[in-house]
């Protein structure tokens, strides 16, 4: 008797209403929901999360490193004040995709090469994305806070002299295809658009 009981569970284990209960406990299954400020490591990225959307499975996040020395947007005299076509000022991922299209951009646009050094989904953020974490506020409060916990550069305080690049181009001069870019002041919250040759720090941003 005991060997059939034995048979009998054996085979409701393996039995096709075995496999459909294990794979509703599966479907229970909640997806991780995060929100500003929280440490995202998943998918092969790492960075604190800055923006989210409403359901909190999407979102945007900002690199734990920073370029350790200031650098230009672009080191070439022609590329300097040449407007190339990165002027979007909400998606960077958009302007560093333009940038990476251009041939030797490599050792072209050094903000971009540094970006995309941390790995392929990373970018130099757009103005709006940088404002967002950059500029002084309740995100950037709330990222810091977290990347001290963490150990990491915190971004800019008040009163530290740092600059930073955003990808977005602002064209001045469309027919002579004449553009500077745009770049944040922590310090002060303060954006305004600069010539390529100035010298600034580099924080990426990656989507999840």
């Amino acid at each position: 008797m005991k060997r059939f009981l034995g048979l009998l569970l054996v085979a409701l284990l393996h039995s096709p209403l075995a496999s459909y209960a294990q794979e509703g406990a599966n479907d229970n299954h909640q997806p991780q929901r995060y929100k500003v400020g929280d440490h995202y490591k998943a998918n092969g990225l790492e960075g604190v999360v800055f923006e989210v959307d409403a359901s909190g499975q999407h979102g945007k996040i900002v690199s734990l490193k920073e370029s350790t020395a200031r650098m230009e947007w672009a080191v070439n005299r022609q590329d300097q004040k040449r407007f190339i076509g990165a002027d979007s000022r909400d998606d960077g991922k958009a302007n560093q995709t333009v940038v990476q299209a251009l041939s030797g951009w490599q050792e072209r646009f050094p903000p971009f090469v540094w970006c995309a050094d941390l790995g392929k989904d990373w970018y130099l953020p757009s103005i709006r994305e940088l404002m967002l974490f950059a500029k002084h506020g309740e995100v950037n409060a709330t990222v810091n806070r977290t990347l001290e916990k963490l150990g990491a550069k915190q971004l800019a305080k008040p009163g530290d002299l740092r600059w930073y690049w955003s990808s977005t181009e602002l064209p001045i001069n469309k027919k002579k295809r004449i553009a500077m870019v745009y770049c944040i002041y922590v310090s002060d919250i303060y954006w305004r658009s600069d010539w390529k040759y100035r010298h600034c720090y580099v924080r990426a941003v990656a989507q999840f």
